[in-house]
């Protein structure tokens, strides 16, 4: 039987360029909103119908708290310059996780960060006692972040057909998955 604890788990990774930290209050700032209402940063996200404010992005914030998921800022090590963001949504009743990315920083895009980070979160959670699989999707078309997860040897698990529209094309919705390995 799996055991996964609901407590908040903090999440502070580094790797050979970023620094993935816990996402502040302070954090929500003209660049972060300016990733979030840009519709070419979003294009393949939800996150294009909301027009987002800073209390709106409090309010999201907020919901992080005491919940056993991980909202993080990804940043440079270099220069400490964030770049973007992941999301970690654990249910612990199942031993699963599900990850989000957003590389708001048009500017690094096509350089690996964004592969980089998800490694990175991929690795932790797969490392987390109790976890099994940790799970990702996007759309059809984001072709970056289809690469993303099979470069990290996350598989193919489901498509949703003809799911979602985006700029007026009915787009399958991609689910990716990978599973821990059985301990010895």
């Amino acid at each position: 039987m799996h055991q996964f604890h609901t407590a908040h788990r903090s999440m502070n990774l580094i790797t050979l360029r970023l620094r993935l930290r816990p996402f502040h209050s302070a954090d929500i700032n003209a660049t972060y909103l300016s990733w979030l209402n840009d519709l070419e940063v979003t294009r393949f996200s939800n996150q294009r119908f909301i027009e987002h404010t800073a209390d709106s992005c409090a309010v999201y914030l907020s919901h992080f708290e005491r919940s056993g998921n991980n909202f993080l800022l990804i940043e440079k090590t270099q220069d400490q310059r964030p770049i973007g963001t992941a999301t970690v949504y654990r249910k612990s009743q199942h031993g699963t996780a599900e990850i989000g990315l957003l590389i708001g920083e048009r500017r690094c895009w096509g350089q690996g960060y964004g592969r980089e980070a998800w490694q990175a979160v991929l690795e932790a959670l797969l490392a987390e006692e109790g976890m099994r699989k940790v799970t990702g999707g996007t759309a059809h078309p984001n072709r970056a972040m289809v690469r993303i997860m099979e470069q990290s040897g996350m598989e193919l698990e489901s498509v949703r057909v003809d799911q979602e529209l985006i700029e007026g094309n009915l787009v399958d919705l991609l689910y990716y998955a990978r599973f821990a390995e059985p301990a010895a």
